[in-house]
């Protein structure tokens, strides 16, 4: 091991002495995606309770149409890729359109 790190010029595998903190505890958007993902539910959960319905899937509408924009614009080696992006995209900005069509009926009331 020795051999290796003073032939390496003294610095180990896979070490940036140019790195900035961002890129240590982050190296990719995966992490602080998973986080907002969940800030999200928690969010659209905490409305639907304290305030209404409506606002709750308006809230949801707008976190599908962001995250389908960052999908797009964001490089592979940064997000999952199990499916195609085009694919991704698509499917959250139809169920953005959808939940925001829907939104407005969110506090309707069934009479029977």
């Amino acid at each position: 091991m020795v051999g290796r790190l003073a032939a390496g010029g003294g610095k180990a595998r896979g070490h940036d002495a140019n790195a900035t903190l961002g890129t240590v505890i982050f190296p990719t958007w995966r992490k602080p995606t998973v986080i907002a993902v969940c800030l999200l539910v928690l969010a659209v959960a905490a409305i639907a309770i304290l305030v209404d319905s409506r606002s709750a899937a308006w809230l949801l509408a707008a976190g599908l149409a962001i995250a389908a924009a960052l999908r797009w614009f964001a490089p592979e080696r940064d997000v999952l890729d199990a499916r195609g992006r085009r694919f991704d995209v698509t499917v959250m900005l139809i169920l953005a359109v959808a939940i925001a069509v829907l939104a407005p009926w969110g506090n309707a009331v069934v009479q029977g």
